[in-house]
């Protein structure tokens, strides 16, 4: 076999070297059995070499498929962390919104946000529930956080709600601590004004407003915001206030419907 012809010149030429190194023969002829030897030697060292250097790119090899391996384990520990992480987040929403289907005396229809127009006017989503699921117009629409708006248009799996803070709406509303009245709607910027409260009133920044019940279409004592600032305008004979909205109507995802419509 070519493995045990290459031993035997092999052995033959360290045998060779080995008599060189140690005999009486003159110089010149050392130097012609060196140089007539050097070659193999030369030969024998480059396989030593290719060799180590195989070795060496075995374990290079090694090492960049441990690598691979470990950056897909890290990539799916991202994975599964960001999934952690989102249903958490939605098991918090789920619950706050379980907390308040508890505390309303209505009967709900629980939803969630398939679209959404939010312009600078009109304000809406849209949600996945409709005339199949006794889905009506004028329904109450709220959140785990507060009032969310009402639905102005049905189809049979889909329903259109207006949000609060599009400049069409109007709630009627009432200051938790002062008990002033006031009409409350959305201010062409996102956010809400109340409009027509008493010019007397005592009505403070932070205080609390909710729903009157007081016509419109919604329940008393629902949770709209609270005041950042009151103004008067010239020639008014009544305050107005700057109302920040409970609601994050940007991040909404799932909603409730009272099934009982405001007599």
């Amino acid at each position: 076999m070519l493995w045990r012809k290459r031993a035997f010149v092999l052995l033959i030429i360290l045998t060779l070297f080995f008599i060189l190194a140690f005999s009486p023969f003159s110089g010149s002829v050392k130097n012609f059995c060196v140089n007539l030897v050097h070659p193999f030697l030369n030969i024998t060292e480059s396989i030593k070499n290719n060799v180590s250097s195989l070795s060496d790119f075995t374990r290079l090899r090694a090492i960049i498929a441990e690598n691979r391996r470990l950056k897909e384990e890290n990539d799916l520990l991202k994975i599964n962390i960001l999934e952690s992480r989102e249903a958490a987040i939605e098991n918090t929403q789920l619950r706050k919104l379980l907390e308040f289907k508890r505390r309303v005396p209505f009967q709900t229809i629980p939803a969630e946000v398939d679209g959404r127009d939010i312009s600078n006017w009109n304000k809406t989503i849209l949600i996945n529930k409709g005339a199949k699921d006794g889905i009506r117009g004028n329904m109450v629409v709220v959140s785990g956080a507060g009032l969310v708006g009402n639905v102005i248009e049905v189809h049979e799996d889909v329903s259109r709600v207006l949000l609060i803070n599009d400049v069409k709406s109007k709630c009627s509303a009432m200051i938790q601590e002062t008990r002033d009245m006031g009409i409350v709607s959305g201010d062409g910027a996102g956010g809400l004004k109340m409009s027509y409260i008493s010019r007397n009133s005592e009505v403070e920044k932070d205080d609390i407003v909710v729903t009157s019940g007081m016509g419109g279409i919604y329940q008393k004592g629902l949770l709209i915001g609270s005041i950042i600032s009151i103004y008067t305008e010239e020639d008014e004979l009544n305050k107005f206030a700057k109302v920040k909205p409970e609601v994050d109507f940007n991040r909404i995802e799932n909603v409730l419907i009272m099934k009982v419509e405001k007599d």
